[in-house]
């Protein structure tokens, strides 16, 4: 049985390749398929140039990019530098300045002091002391 099926073939095969139409028409296919993959190529290339394309230039907005955010940066870090190094200063004076007001303070305190020791003295003095009666008074009270 399968000898029959391979004779059929043969027969078919040999009937549909001697046949004009049939000819004609595997070569029309043949020509569409060269056309399509040289279209497909011709298509793969374009793409392929065109991705390059925009990678390069994705590459080089960012090389761009990140030049600009490298100099911001570098700009940033100095003016913060420069700002610490004023406050470090106005720190400084601020300091010897207080240091001066402290100075000033205590001697003027001592100063203070001094009048007042000065003021309370006397009326320490008499407070504290027995006044001494006048011999005439004495002897009134005897």
């Amino acid at each position: 049985m399968a000898n029959y099926f391979n004779q059929l073939k043969n027969i078919i095969v040999d009937n549909v390749s001697h046949n004009e139409n049939i000819k004609s028409l595997v070569n029309e296919f043949n020509k569409i398929n060269k056309d399509l993959q040289t279209k497909g190529n011709a298509w793969n290339k374009y793409l392929h140039s065109e991705k390059e394309k925009k990678v390069k230039q994705a590459h080089t907005k960012y090389k761009t990019i990140l030049k600009t955010i490298s100099s911001t940066q570098k700009t940033f870090d100095k003016e913060v530098h420069k700002a610490i190094v004023h406050l470090k200063k106005s720190a400084v004076q601020v300091e010897k300045n207080l240091m001066g007001y402290k100075k000033k303070a205590i001697t003027q305190k001592k100063q203070l002091e001094k009048i007042l020791a000065k003021k309370s003295k006397p009326t320490a003095a008499k407070a504290g002391a027995k006044r001494k009666r006048s011999p005439a008074r004495k002897a009134a009270r005897a």
